[in-house]
């Protein structure tokens, strides 16, 4: 934010249980400061089955979210984030959801794309029928 000077970054697709060095300089009409770097390790892994359950998961239904409800910015990379053609199972849409702080939902369309959600679906949506076929709907817990 340019109010505040602060300025931040999200890096995602990091490997699990790896130490990441980050390098900066900042650059500016007085020239450029001092290199800072950062070190960070990231977490271990959390077990397949102990990621899926910080989801409550509905089989065989589209979200029924618009795209105005996307994370933003919105649409398929490099400049949106909200949008995946390469993901095309529900894991791999989770691990998408989990590196983005806005993410609160994700649906997938198996075998064709993901879509990341930064609002959650309504709860009489996602209680009702079930009749999407391919569709699966998830949603942080």
């Amino acid at each position: 934010e340019m109010a505040s000077r602060v300025q931040m970054h999200t890096v995602g697709s990091l490997r699990p249980d790896t130490e990441y060095t980050i390098r900066l300089r900042a650059v500016g009409p007085g020239g450029e400061s001092e290199e800072a770097s950062v070190v960070h390790r990231t977490a271990t892994e959390l077990a397949a089955a102990a990621a899926v359950a910080l989801y409550d998961m509905v089989e065989g239904l589209h979200c029924g979210m618009s795209s105005t409800e996307e994370v933003q910015p919105a649409g398929p990379p490099p400049q949106g984030q909200s949008f995946f053609r390469d993901i095309k199972d529900s894991n791999g849409c989770r691990a998408r959801c989990d590196d983005n702080r806005q993410c609160v939902a994700f649906q997938v369309k198996s075998g064709d794309a993901c879509w990341l959600y930064r609002r959650r679906p309504r709860e009489a949506h996602l209680s009702g029928p079930r009749n999407d076929a391919g569709w699966e709907c998830g949603v942080k817990k």
